[in-house]
This record gives structure tokens, C-alpha cells and sequence, in this order.
């Protein structure tokens, strides 16, 4: 069985319109040309590909099944391309990496410095974003590696080895009234306002369950931010929001600003881990990154 590359890529584009007259028009070939593409595939595999109809073509149960294959096969391509060229360049090649929070980007960061400098003619792509949308970027090649939070009973579908652990922590303002509490429950903070990322983040879906484990509501969102920032903290100190921090801020002068609450339902355990796709090849720059890495975030 010989699939032709050409005939997979044209597949694609079929399935991503539905009918093969904005196919052909988008690929710049004709109708008949595709229609001999779907015959050839269907021949060579032995499999009924697609359902035809007036109002033009779908896939069946096997042609999602396929498509899957094909995309994978397309990845594992990439890939390997990269693999080769990166071995054939020696020193050269690029790294794309993906980050979450400020922190988390100071190491990315003195890892990438250290391997920039053995390895002077790589190139380094090095986004931010959130942790579920940069696992969906390596799921579909568009990343390398990530390195990102990881809270309890928040999977991903990426492969993560563990770099670290450290804990978020619910902190206000000094002399808040939270603050004056001193038999402080969880049930205390149901109407307090947070400062929290969006509806979907991994922070705010935790707080959200362990709200909802308590039988509270909420929690009541009056600030949304995207990254805990110096900003934010001195948002916290002269306001009454709640905040969630990682415990490696909470040092001075933060530490004179904000005040802990003893509320050991919201002290927060989490991961700090390196996402990658599952199955993918590792290049020499991925693996020096790796290890770089490592040593980075025991020091």
C-alpha cells in the first residue's frame, strides 16, 4: 500500500471544507481531481473514506479514524524533519517553548541563557500563555516543550515530568478584617471578594471546587488579572481582594504588605512540570533543555 503525501494533504483540506468545490478552489485544482484523490486513497487502504451526498462530502466512522492517522503522521513528519535538520546542523536548530507565569519565565529563561550560550547558532521561539493552551499547542506541534503549573486533579493530556512542587497561598492586605479573625473558617470567605485569573484557569477552577466541596458558592471574582504581578500585590495591599500567590512571593517587602490567612483548605499544593507531546521524538536541543532545566530548578 502506497499512500502519496500530496493525496493526505489534499484529504485534509477535503475534510476541513466538506465539499470539493472550495477544496479545488482553495488547492487551485479541479473537482475531478479531487474526486481521483478520494478514489486512490479508498483503493489503496480498502476503506469507504467518505459518505457523499447533494450537499457534499463527510467522513465516515474509519475516515475519522483515518483522518487521526494522517494527522499524526503529519506530526511525527515534522518531527522527524526537525530531528534530521537538527543533526545535520549540528549546533543549529530551534526550540519553541512555552511558559505560564512571571516566575516560571525567570527560569525558562536562565535555562534558555545557559543553552544559547553552548549552542550559539540554535534559535529559540519562547511564548506565554495558559497551561491548558500551550498543552494544546504541543498536542499539535506547535511547541516543544512547556513549562507550566500543575494543580490537584487537573490533568493534562501531554506527558509532564515533575521539575518542582511549592504551594499557593490565600493572602489579603494587613489589617483586613479577614484578618482580625482569629478562629478564621473557609465559610468566612464566601462573600469576599478574589482577585483570580479567567473562568478557565487552573487557579480559579481549584478555588471553584474547593468552594463547591465546602457547599459555597462563588467565590465572588472582582478582578481578573493573567499573571500575579508586582501591580497585582500592591493591588491586594491597598484593597480588600483576596489573592492567591505562590509562596516563593511571599517575601519582603510583600511580606510586610500582606498578611496570610491560616485557612488550610485554600493552602494550595501544586507541580511545577515540563509538558511535552506523548510519543514525540526528542531532539538534542529538546534533551539538553531538559536537563539544563532540571539542575535550574533544584538550585
Amino acid at each position: 500500500m502506497y499512500l502519496h503525501p500530496r493525496d493526505l494533504e489534499y484529504f485534509l483540506v477535503i475534510v476541513s471544507h466538506g465539499r470539493l468545490s472550495s477544496a479545488a478552489a482553495e488547492l487551485g485544482v479541479t473537482q475531478p481531481a479531487l474526486s481521483k484523490v478520494i478514489n486512490r486513497l479508498e483503493m489503496e487502504t480498502g476503506l469507504l473514506l467518505f459518505e457523499r451526498g447533494i450537499h457534499g462530502v463527510r467522513l465516515t466512522g474509519v475516515g475519522q479514524e483515518f483522518k487521526q492517522s494522517v494527522l499524526d503522521l503529519q506530526t511525527q513528519h515534522h518531527y522527524s524533519v526537525s530531528l534530521i535538520n537538527e543533526l545535520k546542523a549540528k549546533q543549529a536548530g530551534i526550540l519553541r517553548v512555552g511558559t505560564t507565569s512571571v516566575s516560571r519565565e525567570a527560569l525558562v529563561v536562565k535555562t534558555l541563557s545557559i543553552l544559547m550560550a553552548r549552542r550559539p547558532a540554535m534559535r529559540v521561539r519562547l511564548v506565554s500563555g495558559q497551561s491548558d493552551w500551550l498543552c494544546s499547542e504541543i498536542e499539535e506541534g506547535r511547541l516543544d516543550l512547556a513549562v507550566v503549573p500543575s494543580y490537584p486533579g487537573l490533568p493534562f493530556n501531554c506527558e509532564q515530568q515533575i521539575l518542582g512542587k511549592d504551594q499557593m497561598l490565600p493572602v489579603v492586605r494587613q489589617f483586613h478584617p479577614l484578618a482580625r479573625n482569629s478562629s478564621l473558617k473557609i465559610q468566612d470567605l464566601e462573600k469576599m471578594p478574589w482577585a483570580l485569573g479567567a473562568p478557565n484557569t487552573a487557579a480559579r477552577r481549584t478555588i471553584i471546587s474547593i468552594y463547591k466541596a465546602h457547599g459555597m458558592s462563588g467565590p465572588p471574582v472582582s478582578l481578573e488579572m493573567t499573571y500575579v504581578t508586582e501591580s497585582l500585590l500592591s493591588l491586594i495591599a491597598s484593597t480588600d481582594v483576596i489573592g492567591l500567590i505562590p509562596q516563593n512571593l511571599f517575601r519582603r517587602p510583600v511580606a510586610d504588605m500582606l498578611y496570610v490567612l491560616p485557612v488550610k483548605e485554600l493552602h494550595i499544593d501544586r507541580l511545577t512540570v515540563l509538558l511535552s507531546r506523548n510519543g514525540a521524538q526528542w531532539t538534542p536541543l529538546m534533551e539538553s533543555f531538559q536537563q539544563l532545566l532540571k539542575i535550574g530548578s533544584t538550585t
